[in-house]
């Protein structure tokens, strides 16, 4: 999200959007986690073919931007973090306890996820909004290729 806005700024013209399928049953899990998890991933997350594809499709064919700023799109569109941001910053810059209770209330949406089919545009987190850590992030990730430019 951070580097799309960042791209989208400089392009105008280009319709730059992200995108967060939630839980899909890829074979990411299978090949690097144990069985027992591969299985559950396969059981409960979207399939690969079918809604899987919703949040991609979705975000490349859409064209119903309401106000322009739908650049953002997810399989389920819950807001489980929303309450999480009201934190104090040293929750996540110091601590990892936002990533921690993310993390954990991601695997709760896992085994809920098939009941809210709400894909669609959706708002992202608040922090991914600031423009000062977007410009960082595009700036170091072009000193990062530069070599290769």
């Amino acid at each position: 999200l951070l580097h799309a806005r960042a791209l989208a700024r400089r392009n105008p013209s280009w319709r730059v959007v992200s995108t967060c399928p939630q839980f899909v049953g890829s074979e990411i899990v299978a090949k690097s986690q144990t069985a027992a998890a591969a299985n559950l991933i396969k059981k409960l997350a979207y399939p690969v073919q079918g809604y899987g594809l919703n949040s991609i499709l979705r975000a490349v064919l859409s064209t119903d931007e309401e106000d322009g700023t739908q650049d953002f799109y997810t399989n389920t569109n819950i807001d489980f973090l929303s309450w999480v941001e009201k934190l104090p910053a040293f929750c996540y810059n110091l601590l990892p306890i936002r990533d921690a209770v993310g993390l954990a209330l991601g695997f709760t949406i896992l085994g809920y996820q098939r009941f809210v089919l709400r894909g669609g545009p959706s708002k992202s987190s608040t922090v991914s909004y600031d423009v000062d850590l977007q410009e960082d992030l595009y700036k170091w990730s072009m000193s990062a290729i530069s070599g290769y430019l």
